[in-house]
């Protein structure tokens, strides 16, 4: 994900992806400098990340049930 995009989906859920296996899901809270922030599930607060290791989650479609 490109930091533009970052900025622009605030509120959305994403995967993380570290260099290693390791994965987590959170919601960007917000985008400062070069970093999006997310705030993974079971954290209080966001935390800094590289857009590029961010991926979003797949909105619901409209309708679908």
């Amino acid at each position: 994900m490109t930091l533009d995009l970052a900025k622009g989906s605030l509120g959305r859920g994403v995967v993380w992806r570290s260099g290693t296996s390791e994965e987590r899901t959170g919601i960007i809270t917000f985008t400062g400098g070069e970093s999006a922030f997310v705030q993974f599930a079971g954290d209080h607060f966001s935390k800094a990340t590289n857009p590029a290791d961010l991926t979003l989650i797949a909105a619901k479609v409209p309708g679908d049930e």
